[in-house]
Order: structure tokens, then sequence, then C-alpha cells
């Protein structure tokens, strides 16, 4: 896929944001968005790939919220973006995840560009992510 990433507009804030009870199957749609954006992280670029989205609500996904130790919920602006520390049963595990008000999305493969690419593949991400300092960029079709 090739062209312009843009970060999402108002309109697309307003959707990633959305109560999904009334559309359940839109979550499938958003992870076909969010798989190719691009995460911007001071001077990093991490390539998303694939990505798994889940509802906050049991009632729409029972998966739900997993065992994030952080809060996945936007602070600045309407989306979540970066790390947070959670635990798989094992051990602690940075989770790069994109999250609205309304769902979570944990990116499960990933690429860090630059002179070394870092792959991520599986829930763990190989680098922390402060969320204040990441932006994210999607392949937006005109």
């Amino acid at each position: 896929m090739t062209g312009a990433h843009e970060q999402p507009d108002d309109k697309l804030l307003d959707i990633l944001n959305m109560d999904f009870h009334e559309k359940p199957e839109l979550l499938a749609h958003i992870a076909e968005l969010l798989a190719n954006g691009i995460v911007r992280c001071r001077n990093a670029l991490i390539k998303v790939f694939i990505v798994e989205v889940y509802s906050r609500h049991a009632s729409v996904d029972i998966h739900k919220e997993s065992q994030v130790l952080e809060s996945t919920l936007p602070v600045q602006g309407r989306l979540f973006c970066g790390t947070v520390p959670a635990g798989d049963g094992k051990s602690l595990k940075q989770k790069m995840v994109i999250a609205s008000k309304t769902m979570n999305t944990l990116c499960t493969c990933s690429v860090t560009l630059g002179l070394t690419p870092q792959v991520s593949i599986g829930p763990a991400h190989a680098s922390k992510l402060d969320p204040r300092d990441c932006q994210l960029l999607l392949h937006l079709l005109q």
C-alpha cells in the first residue's frame, strides 16, 4: 500500500469512539483501517501490520479489556497510542495499544523502521512508547 498517511480527522475519531453496541461488526473494519497504519513516536516510525480489536464492553466482546496495568483511555485528544505494561499470565510485557473510549486495539505485528529494523511479533512490543509522544497516521483512501 503506497500513498500518504495522515492523522485521523474529527469524523474518523467519532467513528473510532462510537458505541459498538449498535454495530459490533464495525470492529472488524476498524482492524482493517488500523492495520497498515504508522505510529510516529519521537524519532521512531513503527509500521503496524496486524492488530486485534476489542470492545471495552463485555456485552459486545467477551475479551474486553485484558490485564493492562495502566489505563489506555485517551487523555490527550480522543485516541490513545503507545505501550502499556500488561500481564499475560507469566510476566509483564510492553504491549502496543491503539485505543479509544470504546475499544482497545492490540498491535501484534509491527516493525520499527530504521537502520536496523526491529520486528515485534506477538503481544510484546520491542520497546516502550510513551503515549504522550506518539501519533497515529493512517493510510486513508481519497
